[in-house]
C-alpha cells in the first residue's frame, strides 16, 4: 500500500496517542475519518485539521457503530481501519491492602473491556463486511499494548489487549482470502501527555530504567510503525512490537506473566490431593516477598531455605526472584556440620524452615539469630509491584551448593537470564503446556529440580512433587504417578533402575507420561532398554546432561530402537541446547575430538559463591581465543565428540565421580573422615559394580582402636547419606606410591 493513497479511519483520536496519529496521519494519507464519542474534543480536531471527517459514537453500542461504519462507507473508500479508542485501567484482583475493597470492581472490569475489546470487534466486523463486499484490499491494525502479556494489577486491561492480539491472528486468517490483512502493534512505555500527568518523576525514571534504551518511546517511533505496516503489503497475523526492547529479563517479571495467563489453572498439586491455583501460588509469594522487603532483604541477598517442598516454600523461592534475592535451598536431613559450613560460606541474611519441619531439629545452626519457621511468618502486605523492574538478567537467582574436594561445598550460582533460556528451551524441546503435569520426584537442594520447578511452574504447566518417604516407596509411587495424570518425568537414571529393579514399572506402567527425562549420570544400556521394551511404545525416553554450574541441563538426546543395536556403551549426550557453545581441550593432540568439554555462551553461571579460588580455577578464559575476554566453565567431563557431531561421555578428568545422580568430590568425603577424632588418615575410591553403577569404599588408618562400625556413625554425622560409604576398611597404615602419595590404585584393586 501507498499510504499517500489510503483513506485511513481511526478510532480514539480524541486521547493523547489518537491525538497525536491524527496530526501524523492527516499529513500522509489521502484522507482521514476520526472517530471517537467525545463530541467537543471532535470539534476542536476539526477546527485544527479542516480535511478530515469526524464521527461521533459510542464504540460500545453496536447498532450506533453499524450505522456510523455505513455512513462512513457511503462516501469513502476505506482501505485502513486503526483501532486505537480505548483506556488503561490499574487494579488488582485481590486488593491486599484495602479488606473493604478487596475484590476487583466488577463494573471496572466491564467497562475496560466493553472500550478496549468490544470496541474493536464492533468496529472491524462492521468494516470487513463493507470491504468484502466492495472487493477492497483493505487493512486492520488493533493498538494492542505490551500488557498483552499479562501485566500486574492490570487484569482486564491485558485481557482485553490479549484477545485483541488474538482477534488479530484469527480475522488475518479468515480475511486474507479477500485481500484483507490484519495486524497489531503494541506500543511499551511511550512519553505522553497522560503519562507526564499520572506518573510521578521517579516512576518515569524507574520505568525508563527498565527499557534497554534507557528511555521512554517517542510519539513518532510509534507512528512510524504503523506506517510500516501499510505500506509492507506482507505483513500480516502479527503484532509489531514497538517497546525500545523492552521483554521480560526477569523471573518475577515471567510468573507475572505466567500468573496472568493461567491463572486460575494448577499450578502445583500434591498426591494427596491438596492443589493451588497459579493466582494463590502467586498471591501467597506475593505476601512472603512483601514479608521480606519489610525485614529489608534487598537485591542480591541471600535467604537460605531449609525446604521439604511444601507450598509455602516454594512460594518464598517465587518471592526471593521478585525481589531480587537470591536463594539456596538447604537438605533438611543434612548433617548440621555440612550445613553450617553452606549457611557460613554464603552468609544468608535469613534462613526460613518450612513449616512441615520442627525448628528445635536445627539448634545446633550456626547461627540460631537468623532461623525462622515459615509457621510463624506473619504478612503485612504484598511487595511493591515496581521493584522487579530494577532486576536485571544478570542478578543471581538461587545458589546450588554441590561436594567441594577441600571438605567445603561449592556453591555454584546461577542468575535469571540463565533461568529464562532454560525456560524457553524446555518449552520448545519437550513441547511443554498448561495441559502438561511435571513430577518432581528430585531434592529440591539437588540440581535436577531446576528442571522440574523452573519447566513447570514458568510454562504453565502443574508441578506434582512427590517427598522423600513417597519416591522411597516404588510401587506407591508409580501408582500416585498414574493417578495424578503426570505427562513428564524427570529423575536420575538411578531411581528408575530402582523402579525397574523392584518390578514397580510395568508393561506400560505410567501411561500418561509422554517424556521420561534422565540425567545427571550414566543409564547402563541393559537398564535402559528394559525400560524402553516396558514403556517405549507409548512414550519418548529422553536422555539429558549438563552441569550444576551451567543451569543443570545443556544438551539433550532421544532414544530411540538403534541406540540398543550395542550395550557397551551409554547413550550420547546429544546436541548443546542454543546459547551453548563448548571447546574440547584435547589430552592428545593426535586426537582432538576427544577431551574436557568446556562450556561457553551466555548460560553459562557467574561461578561459586564467595569463593574466587575455586571460581577462577574452573572458570576460565577461553585458551583459544586471544581477542577478548571469553569465559569458559570446564566440565570435567572426558568427552568425544562423533561422527554425527554428538557428544559422548567417557569419564572424569578429575577426582569427582557421579553416584545416584550427585557429582560428589571424593575429597570432601575424606575431609570428614579426617576429622573423626583417631583417624590417622584416609582414602575413598569408587568401584564400578557390573551393571554401570557403583559403590564408595572408604580406608581408614588408625592405631586407637577405631572400629569400621564406630567409623561409619561419625562420618554420618558429617556429609549426606548419598556421601556415606558403602563400606569402610580398617587399616594400620595406607599404601604409598613411589611419590609417597596414597596408592589409590592399590587399594581400588584390593577390592
Amino acid at each position: 500500500m501507498i499510504l499517500a493513497e489510503q483513506t485511513i479511519v481511526l478510532t480514539g483520536g480524541a486521547g493523547s496517542i489518537g491525538e497525536f496519529l491524527v496530526s501524523n496521519l492527516y499529513q500522509s494519507a489521502s484522507r482521514l475519518v476520526v472517530v471517537d464519542k467525545n463530541e467537543e474534543k471532535l470539534q476542536i480536531l476539526k477546527n485544527r485539521f479542516n480535511n478530515i471527517e469526524v464521527y461521533c459514537c459510542d464504540l460500545t453500542a453496536p447498532e450506533k457503530v453499524s450505522e456510523t461504519v455505513a455512513e462512513i462507507f457511503k462516501t469513502n473508500k476505506v482501505s485502513v481501519l486503526i483501532n486505537n479508542a480505548g483506556f488503561i485501567h490499574s487494579e488488582p484482583l485481590v486488593n491486599i491492602l484495602k479488606p473493604e475493597e478487596r475484590k476487583h470492581s466488577f463494573t471496572a472490569w466491564d467497562e475496560t473491556i466493553k472500550a478496549n475489546l468490544y470496541s474493536a470487534f464492533y468496529m472491524s466486523a462492521t468494516a470487513a463486511e463493507q470491504m468484502v463486499a466492495q472487493k477492497i484490499k483493505g487493512l486492520i491494525i488493533n493498538i494492542s499494548s505490551i500488557s498483552a502479556k499479562g501485566n500486574m494489577g492490570q487484569t482486564a486491561y491485558s485481557a482485553a489487549k490479549a484477545g485483541i492480539e488474538a482477534m488479530t491472528i484469527t480475522w488475518a486468517k479468515e480475511l486474507g482470502m479477500f485481500g484483507i490483512r490484519a495486524a497489531a502493534i503494541a506500543p511499551g512505555f511511550f512519553d505522553t501527555a497522560s503519562t507526564q500527568n499520572s506518573l510521578s518523576e521517579a516512576n518515569i525514571k524507574k520505568w525508563s530504567k527498565s527499557v534497554p534504551l534507557n528511555r521512554l518511546g517517542k510519539l513518532e517511533e510509534l507512528a512510524s510503525g504503523i506506517r510500516f505496516i501499510i505500506e509492507n503489503d506482507y505483513y500480516n497475523a502479527q503484532t509489531l512490537s514497538i517497546d525500545g526492547g523492552l521483554k521480560i529479563c526477569n523471573l518475577g517479571q515471567k510468573i507475572d506473566e505466567i500468573v496472568g495467563k493461567f491463572g486460575n489453572r494448577t499450578a502445583i498439586h500434591y498426591p494427596g490431593g491438596e492443589k493451588y491455583s497459579y493466582e494463590e501460588l502467586s498471591s501467597k509469594a506475593n505476601q512472603y516477598a512483601g514479608y521480606l522487603y519489610e525485614q529489608d532483604i534487598k537485591l542480591n541477598d541471600v535467604i537460605a531455605i531449609l525446604n521439604d517442598k511444601s507450598i509455602e516454600c516454594f512460594a518464598l523461592m517465587l518471592a526471593c526472584l521478585k525481589l531480587g534475592a537470591t536463594y539456596t535451598n538447604l537438605d533438611t536431613n543434612s548433617p548440621l556440620d555440612r550445613l553450617n559450613k553452606i549457611i557460613d560460606r554464603c552468609q544468608p541474611k535469613l534462613i526460613f524452615i518450612d513449616p512441615k519441619l520442627e525448628a528445635v531439629s536445627f539448634n545446633g545452626l550456626a547461627d540460631k539469630r537468623k532461623l525462622i519457621s515459615l509457621r510463624e511468618v506473619v504478612i503485612q502486605q504484598s511487595v511493591p509491584a515496581s521493584i522487579n523492574n530494577e532486576i536485571t538478567g544478570t542478578v543471581p537467582a538461587y545458589i546450588m551448593f554441590t561436594s567441594g574436594s577441600t571438605g567445603f561445598p561449592k556453591g555454584a550460582v546461577m542468575n535469571h537470564a540463565n533461568l529464562l533460556n532454560l525456560i524457553d528451551w524446555s518449552k520448545d524441546t519437550f513441547g511443554i503446556t498448561e495441559e502438561d503435569r511435571c513430577t518432581n520426584v528430585n531434592p529440591v537442594y539437588f540440581d535436577n529440580s531446576v528442571f522440574d520447578f523452573y519447566s513447570a511452574i514458568f510454562n504453565g504447566a502443574t508441578l506434582v512433587p512427590f517427598n522423600n518417604t513417597q519416591t522411597r516407596n516404588p510401587h506407591a509411587l508409580v501408582k500416585q504417578v498414574e493417578a495424578a495424570g503426570c505427562t513428564i518425568w524427570f529423575s536420575v537414571p538411578s531411581m528408575l533402575v530402582y523402579l525397574l529393579t523392584t518390578k514397580a514399572i510395568e508393561k506400560n506402567s505410567m501411561s500418561s507420561l509422554r517424556k521420561i527425562i534422565f540425567g545427571g549420570e550414566g543409564f547402563p544400556k541393559p537398564k535402559m532398554q528394559k525400560l524402553y521394551q516396558l514403556v517405549g511404545s507409548n512414550t519418548q525416553l529422553v536422555n539429558v546432561y549438563g552441569p550444576t554450574e551451567c543451569t543443570c541441563i545443556c544438551s539433550s538426546y532421544d532414544i530411540t530402537e538403534k541406540d540398543f543395536e550395542s550395550l557397551a556403551e551409554l547413550a550420547p549426550l546429544g546436541k548443546l541446547a542454543p546459547n551453548f557453545s563448548y571447546e574440547i581441550i584435547p589430552q592428545h593432540e593426535d586426537k582432538p575430538r576427544i577431551g574436557e568439554l568446556c562450556l561457553k555462551g551466555p548460560n553459562v553461571g557467574m561461578g561459586y559463591y564467595n569463593d574466587i579460588e575455586r571460581t577462577n580455577n574452573s572458570f576460565i578464559q577461553n585458551p583459544y581465543n586471544k581477542n577478548y575476554r571469553e569465559i569458559i566453565y570446564k566440565t570435567g567431563d572426558l568427552v568425544e565428540l562423533d561422527q554425527n557431531n554428538e557428544f559422548r561421555f567417557l569419564g572424569r578428568v578429575d577426582n569427582q565421580i557421579k553416584h545416584m545422580g550427585y557429582r560428589i568430590e571424593l575429597e570432601e568425603i575424606e575431609a570428614g573422615l579426617n576429622s573423626i577424632q583417631g583417624v590417622k588418615e584416609s582414602a575413598v575410591v569408587y568401584k564400578k559394580i557390573s551393571d554401570g553403577l557403583g559403590n564408595i569404599i572408604g580406608f581408614v588408618a588408625s592405631q586407637d582402636g577405631l572400629t569400621a562400625d564406630g567409623v561409619m556413625e561419625e562420618i554420618k554425622k558429617k556429609v549426606p547419606d548419598y556421601m556415606v560409604p558403602k563400606k569402610i576398611y580398617m587399616m594400620e597404615l595406607l599404601p604409598k606410591n613411589s611419590n609417597g602419595k596414597i596408592d589409590r590404585v592399590e587399594l581400588k584393586n584390593s577390592l
